[in-house]
């Protein structure tokens, strides 16, 4: 997959391109009913042209905090979707553009547009003042095709990041399509899981992520090309007086280094909230039965 910031000097190299447009943040079910829109436009305009079309997606490096997908959890999910090439653009490089000026003098121009896709909400332009309309009449000035996906009700955004801030993991994986995600280095923690005969993997948070509610949850860990089953606390450890939100996940029935290796969590249900123990011993006493309620699960999963 070619990635392409858009304010490189040279873009010319490229084929044409079909564009997907928007957001993107979470990569949830609609946004892949868009791109998998965008790659079967693509696929039909080949045969009709007899040439090499690419299916693209413009989409901006810096959205607004806190984002369910980082930049890069989002190139990878478009990599999984067969997307070919990425633009990424910041919102300061646009946003003083009018909606002519945005489809003639990035679409067109910079970007080798062919055909639009975007959602039925999209906004773009300065001040959002372009809308589906204006971008269908727009197109067409420039000779370029326009499609609009419907909406699907109860898919969006907006509904995704309550969800996860409430801890309803299950609900907002169905409606992602795929396990909410928390990717980043392995790092040193305070050690104190290993105290207990339970050692975690510390994930480093990427800044601006969103988080679910602080609480225990089911989960599985990639590292590398293996995947484990775990068991994850998000929260500040409020027994031992943490003030700072980690992301630990302790691997079940699994003993093994790995500081230094990029983790992804993928989160697949609640378990508990996050509480403050009046003893270690005590605390010791639940963590062990929330091993116990993970391996459990995880082998019902996977029956």
């Amino acid at each position: 997959m070619i990635i392409k910031n858009i304010c490189d000097a040279e873009l010319s190299d490229l084929s044409e391109c079909t564009v997907a447009l928007g957001n993107f943040d979470g990569v949830h079910f609609a946004h892949t009913e868009l791109i998998r829109k965008a790659k079967e436009i693509t696929f039909s305009l080949c045969k009709t042209a007899g040439k090499k079309i690419l299916t693209a997606v413009f989409t901006f490096s810096d959205l607004k905090k806190p984002y369910i997908t980082t930049t890069n959890e989002k190139l990878a999910v478009f990599e999984k979707l067969g997307v070919d090439c990425v633009f990424l653009c910041s919102l300061e490089a646009v946003k003083n553009l009018s909606p002519e000026e945005f489809v003639r003098d990035i679409l067109v121009s910079k970007l080798r547009c062919v055909h639009t896709v975007c959602g039925y909400n999209y906004r773009f332009g300065k001040n959002a003042l372009g809308d589906t309309s204006l971008l269908k009449e727009l197109t067409e000035k420039y000779g370029i095709g326009c499609t609009v996906v419907d909406e699907i009700h109860g898919v969006s955004s907006t509904c995704i990041r309550e969800l996860i801030s409430n801890g309803n993991i299950t609900e907002a994986n169905e409606i992602i399509g795929r396990p909410f995600t928390v990717s980043g280095n392995i790092i040193h923690g305070r050690g104190v899981g290993h105290t207990f005969g339970c050692p975690t993997l510390n994930v480093d948070i990427p800044e601006g992520k969103l988080l679910p509610m602080n609480g225990v949850y089911f989960t599985v860990c990639k590292v590398g090309e293996s995947f484990y089953p775990a068991i994850t606390n998000v929260g500040v450890c409020p027994t031992f007086g943490n003030d700072r939100i980690t992301c630990e996940n302790h691997l079940i029935d699994v003993c093994c280094e790995l500081y230094g290796e990029f983790a992804e969590v993928f989160f697949l249900a609640f378990r508990r909230k996050e509480i403050k123990f009046s003893s270690p011993d005590e605390l010791y006493k639940t963590v062990s039965e929330d091993i116990s309620a993970a391996r459990d699960f995880h082998i019902y999963r996977y029956q």
